[in-house]
């Protein structure tokens, strides 16, 4: 009876451990569907120091490759990332960043004039002040999918994201 104790004590180790194992495989192959894109970071802010009647909001941010494998990790470089924001009366503008996106994925927008008026004037905010939405998209891109492949491509995800700036009311003339 002991030796046939000690092989069920030992199958229901095994049970055990491959059970638990295959608890970190699921989750690894969730994470793993997931690091097949990347995904967009920004932040914004608004400056009114120059001149108080003509704002400028600053954008700055960062495509994040959620993967080290070749393919998602040259996604991050020379992609054009474009803002789109709409006006008072309804027309929605875009705007391109200062440069495309450096090997690490960052990029800027240094001056987004935000313009104060009513829908006649075609201003981004009303005189009231309020709230700016920018909805930033990167290009959708290809890059290599291994090293020294030109034959295959891998397919680089369109990414975007949102940001909001506060403007203040329009100081009194």
């Amino acid at each position: 009876m002991p030796g046939s104790a000690r092989r069920c004590v030992i199958a229901a180790m095994v049970a055990l451990s491959t059970a638990c194992a295959a608890v970190p495989q699921a989750g690894a192959a969730s994470s793993a569907a997931s690091a097949a894109g990347n995904s967009l970071t920004a932040s914004a802010t608004l400056d009114t120091s120059y001149d108080p009647f003509d704002p400028t909001a600053a954008i700055s941010g960062r495509i994040l490759a959620t993967g080290h494998k070749y393919g998602p990790r040259h996604c991050l470089r020379d992609r054009e990332v474009w803002a789109y924001y709409t006006a008072v009366s309804g027309q929605t503008y875009s705007t391109d960043a200062d440069r495309p996106t450096n090997k690490k994925g960052r990029f800027t927008f240094t001056q987004i004039h935000v313009k104060y008026g009513d829908a006649d004037i075609n201003g981004i905010v009303p005189p009231s002040g309020g709230t700016v939405t920018y909805t930033l998209r990167a290009t959708p891109e290809h890059a290599p999918k291994r090293r020294g492949d030109i034959n295959e491509s891998y397919k680089c995800r369109a990414v975007s994201t949102t940001v909001q700036v506060e403007v203040p009311p329009e100081p009194p003339t």
